[in-house]
């Protein structure tokens, strides 16, 4: 049998074993014997209504107060680190988001992991050593997922947009199965997180990942094969309708894209794309009412030629969803669309002005999204400045996965749907958990949390047993502290208030004060609270595991 003619995948299974790593053929591609079509998607479903804010994507007028610092940092990153509101109070939305935006183009790409090249047992290979390469990739795919968890902890905007288009360049390693294939997926991600989308759509057809994910080894001349094609057109670049309710494609669009994208095999020796011409359809083709001999290169420059203000509707709708709101405004989106599209398809100058816009900073987007579980688990860690260790990151990423988010295995092609269908009956506990893990310091965690506390208030304030659990939940929770439901407290505060009576403010403020104190001192004398007293650190870490539990904790 011809080269050509075989069937190539991502996993192969030899006989008497299942689940096997995928073998190589004797030209060294991956080879497999019958194609795996990713879970089918669901269909698209409305959130609701838009958020309503008039204004546009004209910079926000006035100077970052502490709550806008905190916005930009819990969307465009993975947390409000205490330690950033010296940074940005007092700045200039743009000058906030041209430094987050500069830093993350300018920070070099992570460098690959010993595993990254280690080619995938080929024909002459042993069950052995197919099962011991196997699991071996297991171990590098937790590794390699604990790793990206600790970058977004660091690199905050770059990795942020990696994790976005993670959720809409959509593979999934339970198809591809391997680390050394994850690894690629993700370094593209990063790559063109901000870059050119053009060349970002180009590069996601090629990625051996998306090639073994969606078929594309099995698309050869005579024998095409349609899932990447449609998913191409359906889901990454510009959906079933245009802005004005028209048709972006047909069937035989699609049918005929598929033609044009034959001829593509990923190396079991190198881990790359390699260009089969044999197995690639030469013949003419007609995609949006232009006929040629298209063939990779030439189809995308068409699809952005014929369908270029689609496309860019299409994905700046994905992004106001994913940083602003999980229901598009389509006049906001227009205008990213329109910026877009000025830019030559250019990211950048979109997310840096989305950032600093004046309908980003509208308060009635603050707190609107509900985090999402690897963002969440994450966030916590940045927002109480723990540093966890890698253990504690696997009880994280556990745990994510058990509310719904398995990182780099969305549950099918249209990725993880997110707001609302994160939170039920079911992940809500193990969203509770994530603190308690965290603050109790499984995995080896040393918890401090003095650091926080003196960050967040005056740590010499006689009244600071007030004054914190305020600024502690101001801090880890976007809604307002006055709107939250605390229930009351009616118990009246610990120790000698004849000798040290409550403050006068104290008993005169909103009732959340008090509660708040109470909840914190959990009986303690407040004249006796000092962040340097024994006990202070398990009291603060009560505190944020109570805090943790407030519905309005799972926003961002």
């Amino acid at each position: 049998m011809g080269m050509h003619r075989r069937s190539f995948l991502g996993l192969g299974v030899a006989a008497g074993e299942t689940n096997a790593p995928p073998m190589t053929d004797e030209l060294g591609f991956v080879l497999g014997s019958t194609p795996v079509a990713p879970e089918p998607r669901p269909k698209s479903r409305k959130r609701g209504a838009p958020l309503g804010i008039a204004a546009g994507l004209e910079a926000h007028a006035t100077v970052l107060a502490e709550a806008e610092v905190k916005h930009v940092l819990r969307r465009c990153t993975f947390g409000a680190a205490p330690g950033a509101m010296d940074i940005w109070v007092g700045r200039t939305a743009q000058e906030m988001a041209d430094s987050l935006v500069d830093f993350a183009l300018a920070s070099p790409l992570p460098d690959p992991p010993s595993w990254a090249n280690e080619p995938i047992p080929g024909r002459g290979s042993t069950q052995d050593e197919r099962r011991a390469y196997r699991d071996l990739s297991n171990e590098w795919l937790l590794e390699f997922r604990l790793d990206w968890m600790a970058r977004m902890r660091t690199e905050g905007l770059r990795e942020r947009m990696a994790l976005v288009w993670h959720n809409h360049f959509v593979t999934g390693v339970s198809t591809y199965r391997y680390a050394v294939f994850a690894f690629r997926y993700v370094q593209m991600l990063r790559t063109y997180a901000l870059g050119n989308l053009k060349d970002f759509v180009y590069a996601v057809g090629k990625d051996p990942a998306m090639l073994i994910y969606l078929n594309g080894i099995q698309n050869e001349a005579g024998a095409p094969n349609e899932n990447y094609a449609r998913e191409l057109l359906e889901l990454f670049t510009m959906g079933q309708t245009a802005p004005d309710g028209s048709a972006n494609y047909t069937e035989d669009d699609i049918r005929e894209l598929a033609r044009a994208l034959t001829g593509w095999l990923v190396s079991g020796t190198t881990l790359e794309a390699v260009f089969i011409q044999s197995r690639h359809d030469a013949g003419e083709k007609t995609i949006f009412g232009q006929t040629g001999s298209f063939g990779y290169d030439s189809v995308i420059d068409l699809l952005f030629e014929q369908r270029g203000e689609a496309i860019a509707h299409f994905v700046c709708r994905h992004l106001y969803e994913s940083l602003v709101y999980a229901e598009a405004d389509e006049t906001l989106v227009s205008e990213m669309a329109a910026l877009l599209m000025a830019s030559d398809f250019e990211l950048a100058p979109v997310i840096r002005a989305l950032m600093a816009s004046a309908h980003f900073h509208d308060p009635e987007g603050h707190g609107a999204q509900i985090k999402a579980p690897v963002e969440h688990a994450i966030a916590l860690t940045v927002e109480t400045a723990v540093q966890p260790t890698p253990q504690t990151l696997s009880v994280l990423q556990r745990t994510a996965r058990l509310n719904g988010q398995s990182l780099l295995d969305p549950p099918n092609v249209a990725g993880w749907p997110g707001h609302h269908d994160w939170i039920n009956t079911t992940t809500l506990p193990f969203r509770w958990f994530v603190a308690d893990a965290l603050m109790s310091g499984q995995g080896g965690t040393d918890v401090d949390l003095v650091p926080l506390a003196e960050l967040l208030h005056d740590a010499s304030d006689t009244e600071a047993a007030f004054r914190l659990p305020v600024r502690i939940v101001e801090h880890l929770i976007p809604a307002p502290v006055e709107l939250l439901d605390i229930p009351e407290i009616t118990d009246d505060f610990g120790g000698d208030l004849v000798n040290f009576p409550v403050p006068a403010w104290v008993n005169d403020a909103p009732p959340h004060v008090r509660n708040l104190a109470k909840m914190f001192l959990g009986g303690q004398p407040w004249y006796e609270w000092s962040p340097y007293v024994p006990g202070a650190n398990e009291r603060l870490t009560s505190f944020v595991r109570q805090v943790s539990q407030y519905p309005e904790h799972q926003l961002a």
